[in-house]
């Protein structure tokens, strides 16, 4: 049985840049080496449609991250 880890900051943020530039899940999952059910949670938290004072948008991290990335 695999060991559950939480999505750090920087992967949250990751996840949100590599959505806002038109990847698909299973692409950023793909890429992460994560199960795409934790991107398309991920990004159903972070839609800003749940209306919750504990939720965490990526916007806010203080790490910027620059990714550039080749569709294949």
């Amino acid at each position: 049985m695999q060991k559950y880890t939480q999505l750090t900051y920087e992967q949250r943020y990751h996840i949100h840049l590599l959505n806002k530039q038109g990847y698909n899940q299973t692409f950023i999952a793909n890429s992460m080496n994560r199960n795409k059910s934790t991107i398309s949670r991920e990004l159903s938290r972070n839609t800003g449609k749940r209306t919750t004072s504990k939720k965490i948008k990526p916007s806010n991290s203080q790490i910027p991250l620059k990714i550039t990335l080749v569709k294949s």
